[in-house]
């Protein structure tokens, strides 16, 4: 199985895909959706791309002018999936691949004072706490002050915010959804 980069610098490029049991790509459909709600925040943003898989959503926001994508993956396999992935799209110098699970991820990140303009997160479907992506995020002070965090999800089940988190848009694209959150102002 193979994904296409949509657009961009890498526009038209076949991703590879690993064998790996529950691992998902963001279908070119879908992507091309988010992508399109994103396009007017990605020139010189710093994109944290979160159960990366095989980097299809950080690739292609890299190929559409985000500055750098940092990528976390914890699967062996799939690390080394995205980074050929990189490689091939002639964007590795961009990109940082962490092989880690995400919590630990998220702490090394904070401790090098590393901030996001996007997150985004795609856990595993129908995974009851997604929401924790978010205190992840907002307990390491990895998010920018106007930035967003984005979890992909089955429609069906959509996360709900964590403490401090409000739900600003959701997209539906067939059974896949992209919920979009900002931190709450402090009152």
């Amino acid at each position: 199985m193979s994904v296409r980069v949509i657009a961009g610098s890498a526009k038209g490029r076949r991703l590879q895909v690993p064998s790996s049991k529950g691992l998902r790509p963001t279908g070119d459909r879908a992507r091309e959706t988010l992508f399109n709600v994103l396009a007017p925040h990605l020139a010189e943003a710093v994109f944290l791309d979160a159960f990366a898989g095989c980097g299809a959503v950080g690739i292609e926001a890299l190929s559409r002018g985000a500055k750098e994508v940092v990528f976390v993956e914890r699967s062996r396999g799939a690390a080394l999936v995205l980074a050929a992935n990189l490689e091939l799209c002639g964007l590795s110098g961009d990109a940082e691949v962490i092989r880690a699970p995400w919590v630990a991820a998220l702490r090394r990140l904070a401790r090098h004072g590393r901030q996001f303009r996007i997150a985004f997160f795609d856990p595993p479907y129908d995974w009851s706490q997604a929401y924790t992506c978010l205190e992840g995020l907002s307990d390491q002070g990895l998010l920018e002050p106007a930035g967003i965090a984005i979890i992909e999800h089955r429609a069906s089940t959509p996360p709900r915010a964590a403490e401090g988190w409000r739900l600003c848009r959701t997209l539906e694209v067939g059974d896949t959804s992209f919920s979009f959150f900002g931190i709450l102002p402090l009152p």
